[in-house]
């Protein structure tokens, strides 16, 4: 096998250089991230992802581009693409084609299922060349500076990022995939992955600081104005939900975020923070 390099690792990719991404890099690459891009699945996606950041004016861009058929580069593996706010230094981005939303069963369909494998190719390259072990770090683990594959929510929690990102979702199948990583690194390095040797275990990321005054008597919706809002917003952003801003108005996206948090947590999904179930779930953990 040829030496795997930063600069033969997009070897026979398609590249739509990005129009925002910052040359160079400040650290040695110790984080390979999945995003899902909030595209809907087709087979030109990839190439529509690259498209999109080479054009955009908003800041943002992504090193790889996977859809079921076709991987695109936009960012080189030694430059630095701005797609996970903090931890963009030292990460290396995979942008999936699909959205966070997705069900375990669409995670499944032939799409994903041909796009997964795709990208497992392609993380597996990665790995091998910075030696990155396959394993899913916990936010706790990314912020204590250990070297593995995470999602952007992991960075969102980890950093506590205020309108962060919930990406690739909750239902994303992370057993599978680092299976299918594994294969690929076992298939390029001609032999096995080596067993995961436990380390001292992290310290879970402290929960969100409890509000001021006990909102959970109360019920906030669509339309609702305040600090109870923002404590929602808070604890949604904290397990991993994309509610907009904290900014205490509860508009369209918290009720997205609120319904989808319901659906997830197998909760009444109305959209409606109330003092019966959702509440207590969101308070949780």
């Amino acid at each position: 096998m040829e030496k795997i390099t930063e600069q033969n690792l997009q070897a026979g990719l398609p590249f739509v250089e990005a129009k925002h991404y910052r040359k160079g890099r400040r650290a040695k690459v110790r984080v390979l991230v999945i995003h899902t891009a909030e595209t809907p699945e087709h087979d030109k996606a990839a190439e529509s992802i690259q498209a999109y950041c080479a054009r955009r004016e908003t800041k943002v861009s992504c090193h790889e581009a996977v859809d079921n058929n076709s991987v695109v580069a936009g960012v080189r593996p030694y430059d630095t693409a701005w797609t996970t706010g903090s931890i963009n230094d030292f990460s290396y981005s995979y942008e999936l084609a699909g959205r966070a939303r997705q069900t375990k069963a669409e995670w499944a369909d032939e799409y994903s299922t041909d796009m997964l494998k795709l990208a497992a190719k392609r993380v597996a390259k990665a790995a091998v060349l910075w030696k990155i072990p396959v394993v899913k770090l916990s936010p706790a683990e990314l912020k204590a500076g250990r070297s593995g594959i995470c999602g952007h929510v992991d960075q969102t929690v980890a950093y506590e990022v205020k309108g962060g990102h919930w990406d690739p979702g909750p239902n994303f199948p992370w057993l599978l995939f680092l299976d299918l990583v594994k294969a690929e690194v076992a298939a390029l390095t001609g032999a096995p992955v080596p067993p995961i040797v436990p380390t001292v275990p992290v310290a879970p990321v402290p929960p969100a600081p409890a509000p001021a005054h006990d909102c959970t008597k109360n019920t906030v919706k669509k339309g609702s104005k305040g600090e109870c809002v923002k404590t929602a917003q808070a604890r949604l952003i904290h397990h991993g939900f994309e509610p907009g801003p904290v900014d205490g108005v509860f508009g369209p996206k918290t009720q997205a975020a609120v319904r989808y948090f319901q659906e997830v947590r197998k909760l009444k999904a109305d959209g409606i923070v109330g003092p019966a179930e959702t509440w207590p779930a969101l308070m949780k953990g």
